[in-house]
């Protein structure tokens, strides 16, 4: 018989990479700023930064001993500043990549490796607060449109554009530094000026000022530029699959994936970018992100075109009934409080806390306020 009871309350590891916020999930916990940037908090089993079960012999990571490890990753996001311009490979991608990788002797931990582990990643990002993205590519007309007006005489981009995406990325990220040089001061002097806004598709402008701000000498604010604007009010959702180029500016949600941490970068970090592998990978067309949610079981189910995970959602007083999963399941509390009982066990949450529920057990939810269920 197993020791673990049936739902057991979990600690996430907080991650600090640069671009997290020092006061969005403290404002969700209702504790002071945070010293630092929080970026993540992962509710998973993935190697690098597993959670731990709070069980009564102790604290224990999940998939030790009863424990099975979740294939998704449950995760809080807070962006402070922008992400960096990414994609995630698909199976058979990751799987070569990862082997070639490993063959090549590259450690797993090591700065410049791209492959993590050899598992595709698509994931779904759930908002909590508005939140500001870029997801997929522009139309073609309309990402010309961006060159044309904001760099004017750069005559190679333009035609690297007008050859789609991934022939923009090339030559964009892989320039000699003065010529980036020279096409960043282009695109800085043009948005400097009041009326910038008249000429460049909508919000063109607002995106590279931002990106400019954070990153004043990097080829990926042309990248971004390229990019489709989208903004997500709290309760909106995207869906993003392999090869999609993408990149979070601001705000707070939840976010559900396959337990993989693969990331092909194309600028906007300090960590290591593959162009090379992001063009070979980039899916270059037009994609609506945006998800719509279905009635189940009382429950509101964000509709992904995927089966590697399912995210459900409540809000509201009063118990629900959440069927077993033949996986484990991850309760999160996003706001207001609530209880996951099972079987005699009970974990009560506190908005930005979750709960581990076991394979094959029901339980009951009791939400007085925002809970979302991974599975």
């Amino acid at each position: 018989m197993s020791d673990v009871p049936a739902v057991v309350a979990l600690d996430g590891p907080v991650r600090p990479y640069a671009w997290g916020s020092r006061t969005l999930l403290a404002e969700l916990r209702g504790t002071p700023p945070a010293d630092g940037p929080e970026a993540e908090v992962w509710f998973g089993a993935h190697p690098s930064a597993p959670a731990l079960a709070r069980l009564p012999c102790g604290p224990r990571p999940l998939g030790g001993p009863g424990l099975p490890a979740p294939r998704f990753l449950l995760k809080l996001l807070a962006a402070g500043a922008p992400l960096s311009i990414q994609l995630h490979p698909d199976r058979e991608a990751a799987a070569a990549g990862f082997a070639a990788e490993d063959a090549a002797g590259v450690p797993r931990d090591a700065a410049h490796r791209t492959y993590r582990d050899p598992y595709d990643k698509p994931e779904l990002l759930r908002a909590l607060t508005p939140m500001r993205l870029l997801v997929g590519a522009r139309p073609d007309a309309e990402a010309l449109a961006v060159v044309d007006a904001l760099l004017p005489g750069h005559a190679d981009v333009r035609a690297a554009v007008a050859d789609g995406l991934r022939a923009a990325v090339a030559v964009l990220l892989d320039a000699r530094p003065e010529v980036t040089d020279a096409r960043l001061a282009t695109l800085r002097t043009v948005v400097a000026a009041p009326d910038a806004d008249d000429a460049a598709p909508a919000g063109a402008v607002a995106v590279v000022r931002e990106l400019l701000a954070h990153h004043p000498a990097d080829p990926g604010v042309l990248v971004g530029a390229l990019l489709r604007p989208v903004d997500l009010a709290p309760g909106g959702a995207v869906f993003v699959p392999a090869g999609l180029p993408h990149a979070y500016l601001s705000g707070l949600g939840v976010e559900v994936m396959r337990a993989s941490d693969n990331v092909v970068r194309g600028g906007l970090t300090s960590k290591h970018v593959d162009v090379a592998a992001l063009v070979r990978l980039l899916d270059p067309a037009p994609y609506e992100a945006r998800v719509a949610t279905v009635a189940v079981d009382g429950w509101r189910r964000h509709d992904a075109p995927t089966d590697a995970f399912e995210l459900r959602e409540a809000e509201g007083d009063g118990p629900r009934d959440l069927p077993a999963a033949a996986g484990p399941r991850i309760v999160l509390c996003a706001g207001g409080a609530a209880s996951v009982a099972a079987e005699g066990d009970s974990v009560a949450l506190r908005p930005g806390t979750a709960a581990y529920v076991r394979p094959g057990v029901d339980v009951v939810v009791a939400a007085h306020g925002l809970v979302l269920a991974a599975a």
